[in-house]
């Protein structure tokens, strides 16, 4: 995901909507060309005037048939990673420009594995990240980031070496011995195959490879897993970096697709034979449908006693078990704002209410991306008696109190919590 497709750079005449420029021409061409409809604008200098001018040409009909929208991706950091020997690494031939518009395109479509190549004091949060000691700015945000990469998991075979880094139980270097092993041997075709990685011992291995898959579409060419039906084709190998022999398999395992640890494989190979489903349909709508009708009426204590694992164990492996293959919790939280239109400062009076999103809190309040030229500010003083904090990236609902055309200000109030 994230692969260059085509790139261009174009001056689009900000002053009007012109849908026979040669901007207006290439940036249809292109979207039409792969078939996109979500474009994503940086939020800096400048972004207002692209906002307006995107949305005269889908007013205008430009894009048709193409449903085109934008959202608005905040760029804090993007120009000092596109610098970056990181940067120039994945991207040798590349200007700088070019890469920052890349990575602003990968933060709306996996904004984790981007932002984690952002040091802290450059991603623009807050106020005070440049007060405070950077080493334990640093050690708190790797700690944090550990938990959410963890949390989201990782896909072995396409996971970049900076996510692969955030892997609990990984460090630099086995990212990048990682990552070097697929080179050299292709895609991993288990998770066993982890073991003939160079630093990856024993406890790093129970430690990560709970939070690394293997989902399907990253095996080239794809590889038939084996029926509950076959046997496993397994290997005793002492690989030459390690002191004791380990089991590696040469087939596919079906378990591998899911977050269940290789340690409570034997119980969820059980459960499977309770139910009565072949492992290799995991993850399929008659597989989910099978293995939720069995939960319904699980005896999970029952289950727990015949296996030997716990309580939370079993139920752990049937929420697994009843995932499709692509499960992200992500999904459940808010999408991006994706407009087609932008409102200007001229129709808004006060008494309006509008929707938004938290760009930034400080201090003194909140500012507040309404769709306009410019963000609004609530003043901290229509906030304090709130029972909860605002945080960036809540949608809201807010109330206008007064539009400073001139010096291009908004002042809002806090109406409600959408999301």
């Amino acid at each position: 995901m994230g692969e260059i497709l085509y790139h261009d750079v174009i001056h689009p005449c900000l002053a009007k909507s012109c849908p026979s420029d040669r901007a207006s021409q290439v940036l249809k061409h292109a979207l039409t060309l792969h078939k996109c409809e979500t474009i994503a604008v940086g939020n800096g200098i400048g972004c207002r005037e692209v906002e307006k001018w995107l949305s005269g040409l889908i007013q205008m009909g430009h894009f048709s048939p193409l449903n085109v929208s934008y959202t608005i991706v905040n760029e804090s950091g993007v120009s000092i990673y596109s610098c970056s020997k990181e940067a120039k690494a994945e991207f040798s031939s590349l200007d700088p420009t070019l890469i920052s518009a890349v990575s602003l395109a990968r933060r709306l479509q996996d904004p984790l594995s981007e932002y984690v190549k952002v040091e802290p004091q450059h991603l623009g949060v807050g106020m005070y990240q440049h007060d405070i000691s950077q080493t334990s700015l640093r050690l708190k945000l790797q700690s944090v980031v550990v938990d959410c990469v963890s949390f989201v998991g990782a896909d072995l075979n396409s996971a970049s070496e900076v996510i692969l880094q955030k892997v609990s139980g990984l460090n630099q270097g086995t990212a990048k011995r990682i990552v070097e092993w697929r080179k050299e041997n292709g895609p991993f075709i288990n998770r066993t195959q982890l073991h003939l990685v160079k630093g990856i011992g024993p406890k790093a291995f129970q430690q990560s490879i709970g939070f690394l898959r293997i989902l399907p579409p990253s095996l080239h060419p794809p590889i038939p897993l084996l029926s509950a039906k076959s046997s496993n084709n397994t290997k005793l190998i002492q690989p030459k970096n390690k002191k004791l022999p380990v089991v590696i398999h040469q087939t596919p395992e079906p378990l591998d697709r899911t977050w269940i640890h290789p340690e409570t494989y034997f119980i969820a190979n059980g459960i499977m034979k309770l139910i009565g489903v072949d492992p290799a349909g995991i993850g399929s709508e008659s597989f989910i449908q099978k293995v939720n009708a069995f939960k319904e009426h699980a005896d999970i204590p029952g289950l727990a006693s015949e296996f030997g694992g716990g309580e939370p164990t079993i139920e752990f492996i049937l929420l697994g078990l009843s995932q499709q293959i692509d499960a992200d919790f992500r999904s459940q939280f808010e999408k991006p704002l994706f407009r087609q239109g932008l409102v200007s400062m001229r129709q808004i009076s006060p008494g309006h209410v509008l929707s938004g999103q938290v760009k930034n809190v400080t201090h003194f309040g909140a500012f507040v991306d309404v769709g306009m030229e410019t963000d609004g500010l609530i003043h901290e003083s229509r906030l304090h008696h709130l029972p909860f904090s605002i945080q960036v990236s809540d949608r809201i609902e807010v109330r206008v109190l007064h539009v400073d055309q001139q010096r291009k200000r908004i002042q809002l109030d806090f109406v409600a919590l959408l999301s």
